[in-house]
């Protein structure tokens, strides 16, 4: 989380940019959801992106669709008898939702349980999640969903009611853009480093080797579900 031009739309498209770099389109899904519109267009048509959402309305039958998903991994770790995909002799692909500005589905209860279910038990089934916000809202980040985002990046914010909500206190006094501080569980106290600087222009040149040659259709729910 953090203000406008703090750098958190930025740091966005490096994770992103990173994760497509790092594993083939058959080993990572991305399912993008740009409640703003104006994030993620750069990676529409990137082979790894298995949908861009840009409304409640388009993201539910894709987060029903995620939590089939999750069942059927489910049952195959407990038919295998392992704790994680990692574990299993038939490579599974990881899957990312990525939702920017999540605060605008606090009126949306049936996507947020959606979200928590994922928040609470995707690791081991290889299911990830990314939230971002400018503003944090408590409502949104309430006691579960917040215990279960286990790392936390704090840019600049108002005050710290804010960098708690967060849970990165300190982070109203990140003066610069691009700043932040991060915490992870392997450290007791959030770190202050500097993010890396991506711009859309050089960003669109690192993925010029991961566009999908053919045209995307709108997500559609796989006929197996």
């Amino acid at each position: 989380a953090g203000e406008t031009g703090s750098g958190k739309s930025t740091q966005l498209r490096s994770v992103l940019s990173t994760l497509i770099q790092a594993l083939p389109p058959d080993r990572l899904e991305l399912y993008l959801c740009d409640l703003k519109r104006s994030e993620f267009h750069v990676f529409r048509h990137v082979e790894h992106v298995r949908g861009l959402f840009v409304s409640a309305r388009e993201m539910v039958p894709m987060l029903q669709y995620l939590q089939e998903e999750m069942r059927r991994r489910g049952d195959i770790l407990d038919q295998q008898e392992v704790s994680h995909i990692d574990d299993l002799k038939e490579k599974l692909s990881y899957i990312v939702l990525c939702i920017d500005e999540v605060a605008l589905l606090q009126s949306e209860k049936k996507i947020m349980e959606l979200v928590e279910e994922i928040s609470a038990v995707g690791r081991a089934l290889g299911v990830f999640l990314i939230l971002s916000m400018q503003r944090p809202d408590r409502k949104v980040l309430d006691g579960k969903l917040k215990n279960n985002l286990t790392v936390r990046m704090g840019f600049r914010c108002a005050d710290l009611i804010n960098s708690r909500i967060i849970g990165t206190p300190g982070s109203e006094k990140v003066k610069d853009s691009g700043r932040m501080l991060l915490k992870l569980p392997k450290y007791s106290e959030p770190k202050e480093i500097q993010a890396p600087y991506l711009t859309i222009e050089a960003c669109k040149k690192l993925l010029e080797g991961f566009y999908s040659p053919r045209p995307k259709d709108r997500f559609k729910i796989p006929l197996n579900v």
